[in-house]
């Protein structure tokens, strides 16, 4: 943009609309990279999986899987819109359009990250060697960059997070009389759902198994 001189003949503030644009393609493809990292330096670990049960490797991945074909499919059209043009017109009706249809994938695996992080603490404080051998021998590996897994893990929940406030920056820097101003609304208004769905079902989850531990504590005498 600025080599063709396309950045001097945008306003300031339009200067600014356009990076924001920018942010949520380029962290779109950093966060999917880390997603591919996850997948098949720890999911996909014959080791690992060996080193748990099926339910323990189930509650710690879940639908990851999911969440990965849905984040390739969103910036499969980012990067689609990005190539038309160096100066991109809006990608609110994209977001839009997978916030509504697309999304669906997050609520599950944030509904899951209270078992998700149980599992984890007590694979790790627990006597099994093995997982936790296979786990910091994988976590050295240079593709990973010396991150724990529970950084990876936590990505999806931090990511769905992170969207209505990229898209409330672009709401932000839309005149308020321009044609994109009202898709830009519907937009951060679609990710802001889907991060309250992620958080119901999360808190949902938490009580569902206070009430299962509170049960299995209970011990009923009958005459």
């Amino acid at each position: 943009v600025k080599k063709s001189g396309l950045s001097e003949q945008l306003s300031q503030e339009e200067r600014k609309r356009q990076e924001a644009i920018f942010e949520v393609i380029s962290s779109e493809h950093s966060y999917l990279h880390s997603l591919e990292i996850l997948i098949r330096m720890f999911k996909n670990s014959t080791e690992l999986s060996e080193a748990m049960t099926k339910t323990e490797h189930h509650h710690l991945f879940s639908n990851i899987s999911d969440v990965c074909e849905a984040s390739k499919k969103f910036f499969k059209e980012l990067e689609e819109r990005h190539n038309q043009s160096l100066v991109i017109d809006d990608i609110s009706d994209i977001v839009c359009s997978h916030a509504e249809s697309n999304f669906d994938p997050y609520i599950t695996y944030c509904s899951n990250e209270v078992y998700q992080q149980r599992t984890l603490q007590r694979l790790i404080g627990s006597k099994n060697s093995a997982f936790k051998e296979v786990l910091t021998r994988i976590e050295g590996h240079p593709d990973c960059r010396n991150l724990p897994m529970i950084s990876f893990l936590i990505l999806p929940m931090q990511r769905i997070t992170r969207l209505p406030l990229l898209m409330d920056t672009i709401c932000q820097k839309t005149l308020k009389d321009s044609e994109h101003y009202e898709t830009c609304k519907k937009a951060l208004q679609a990710v802001s759902k889907v991060v309250r769905k992620c958080n119901e079902g999360a808190r949902t989850m938490e009580r569902t198994e206070m009430m299962y531990t509170i049960n299995s504590q209970l011990d009923f005498k009958f005459k």
